[in-house]
């Protein structure tokens, strides 16, 4: 079977599917974030450090608690991509949060997403 004839509205379209290609992959790696996961068994109080910030994860009874020593308002801590409102020392969140098996929260700093995988059992 001989090769058909490259006609101008097939090579339109080449051009057009490499551009979107090549546009896609530029866009991935321009807007990748580098990602860090901490897991967090909540039987004890977590205690980590994100670039040179602490913060404590600990079990109160209804919520967990964040709590961290840095006052820079560019951190915030999200879950399901739900932006939870900070206190004046950290996060306080409600339990209920985690019931539908979701049990990732995320420190979202400017160039890292810090994921922190709570357990409470």
């Amino acid at each position: 079977m001989p090769a058909q004839k490259l006609t101008r509205a097939r090579f339109v379209q080449i051009i057009i599917m490499l551009t979107i290609l090549i546009v896609a992959f530029f866009w991935r790696t321009l807007t990748h974030k580098n990602r860090v996961y901490f897991d967090c068994n909540l039987t004890t109080i977590c205690t980590f450090k994100v670039n040179d910030d602490a913060y404590t994860l600990s079990n109160k009874p209804g919520n967990f608690e964040v709590m961290t020593d840095t006052n820079d308002p560019s951190i915030t801590l999200t879950h399901n991509q739900e932006i939870i409102p900070k206190t004046e020392d950290g996060w306080l969140l409600s339990k209920e949060l985690f019931k539908e098996g979701d049990n990732e929260l995320v420190l979202n700093y400017t160039e890292l997403d810090f994921v922190i995988r709570v357990n409470d059992q």
